[in-house]
């Protein structure tokens, strides 16, 4: 079978950004360039990988069981990983905050429940609301209202979670694939796919220089930015036939590099420097999950 690898190496690029964004500063604390990393580009990594979810989940909708099969194993990975985390903060939380951290997701983590949440939405609006423009509405509103509620509230989950930023990209993926945005011409895609960057350098900056609270994590930008970039790699795709090590490659260092950073002495600014050595290091973690999930299906 054969399947876009260069789907692939996007997403490897996707997981560099993110542990940029857990590395930060990558350069001195005082530059902007340094912030726009983590807090600008940064925003549409999470995004992307909600917009592929819904991509693909695309042809389960419409059947309940492979859609249930689906979404246990989902749950199944993120409950595993999130045990495999549990001794970094169970010394650090309540017990009754334990139930909020496996609703929201652990540190990197919180990409999984929003998954999980934004496709059970997903599903249900399918079969119910089942007009997709009338879905599109629906998650905008939860978006921009998640959006809204960003500069009243300090705690994350009240406005980054499944309703707000899942629902939004995991539906933008199924949008995608509905309308077959995916086989438009690269004529409006590139100009949009620039326009959109040029608008989350902006967004970034202002809210850098102007913004009360300047680690934004919902950003408008991203709204066009991610699904933009997504489509084009659908666009012009490098076919090649097999599955193995490079397919499961992103999730696998998404899931392991927490460990990476924390075994490399990484300096107070300038981390750019160290981050290919915690990128590669991810990579090794990567593969020894590969060959244990191969035994066990249970970590990707």
């Amino acid at each position: 079978m054969e399947r876009n690898v260069l789907l692939d190496y996007f997403k490897i690029i996707l997981c560099i950004l993110v542990i940029g964004g857990h590395m930060q500063p990558l350069f001195g604390d005082s530059q902007f360039i340094s912030w726009y990393i983590p807090n600008g580009i940064s925003r549409v990594t999470v995004p992307v990988f909600l917009i592929i979810s819904g991509y693909y989940v695309f042809s389960k909708l419409n059947d309940p069981k492979a859609f249930k099969k689906y979404m246990k194993h989902f749950i199944l990975i993120y409950l595993v990983w999130t045990l495999i985390y549990t001794p970094y903060f169970i010394t650090s939380v309540r017990p009754v905050d334990f139930l909020i951290v496996l609703l929201t997701g652990y540190y990197h983590l919180w990409y999984m429940p929003t998954a999980i949440v934004g496709l059970l939405i997903l599903f249900f609006a399918k079969k119910y609301i089942k007009n997709d423009y009338y879905m599109l509405a629906l998650a905008l509103i939860l978006y921009l209202a998640g959006y809204l509620l960003s500069f009243h509230f300090n705690k994350i989950f009240i406005f980054r979670n499944g309703f707000t930023i899942g629902f939004m990209f995991v539906f933008a993926g199924y949008f995608i694939r509905s309308k077959q945005f995916d086989k438009k011409s690269n004529l409006y895609i590139i100009p949009l796919a620039c326009i959109a960057l040029l608008a989350n350098a902006y967004e970034a900056y202002y809210t850098y220089t102007h913004a009360m609270k300047p680690n934004q994590d919902m950003m408008l930008s991203i709204l066009v930015l991610s699904p933009a970039l997504f489509t084009l790699v659908l666009r012009n795709p490098i076919m090649k036939v097999g599955k193995g090590f490079l397919n499961i490659l992103p999730s696998a260092i998404y899931f392991v590099h927490p460990f990476a950073i924390s075994l490399i002495d990484v300096p107070l600014e300038y981390k750019i420097y160290k981050l290919p050595y915690v990128f590669l290091l991810s990579i090794v973690f990567s593969f020894i999950v590969y060959h244990l999930n191969k035994k066990v299906k249970i970590f990707l």
